[in-house]
């Protein structure tokens, strides 16, 4: 299975779009073109700028269409991650939610989680419970993850978000 439209939209709207370089939050080198950094420098929807590509993405600024290609090549692993290890049949949204969770939290929390494993023991009832419980940024409660985590639960079940 491949996100689908309605998948890519989902993220974008709760990952948000940033068509130029914008560096986050978390600890990572301490320069950029003579400025500091205090994260990762990141465009588009979260996609990690590589030190190959760093000099493709300075002052530019990327469009709908470019943001929403660079997505689709970014989620490639996680779609492949999610197509790999579950082994219970998923509805379209089951499989958009899925991706979604495995792009904000990893394949490798999602690969280990207690969510697949349960879920690949067809219960499927237990997926929102089971995403509901990932709402923790070192080990504080998070009420942006809370409310993330209700957006994966409701595309889970219908589709709407």
């Amino acid at each position: 299975m491949k996100i689908s439209g309605k998948g890519l939209e989902f993220l974008m709207k709760h990952e948000g779009t940033k068509p130029r370089i914008y560096d986050d939050a978390a600890p990572h080198k301490d320069w950029y073109v003579g400025m500091p950094v205090k994260g990762f420098l990141t465009i588009g929807v979260g996609h990690l700028i590589k030190d190959d590509e760093l000099t493709s993405f300075i002052d530019v600024e990327l469009g709908d269409r470019e943001i929403r290609d660079l997505l689709r090549s970014d989620l490639v692993r996680f779609e492949k991650s999610v197509n790999k290890k579950v082994t219970v049949g998923l509805s379209q949204n089951e499989y958009d939610a899925l991706v979604a969770f495995a792009f904000n939290v990893g394949t490798g929390n999602f690969q280990t989680s207690t969510l697949l494993r349960l879920l690949n023991m067809d219960n499927k009832q237990d997926v929102p419970f089971q995403l509901k419980r990932w709402n923790k940024s070192k080990g504080k409660v998070v009420q942006g993850l809370i409310n993330r985590r209700q957006y994966e639960c409701d595309l889970w079940s219908d589709g709407i978000y």
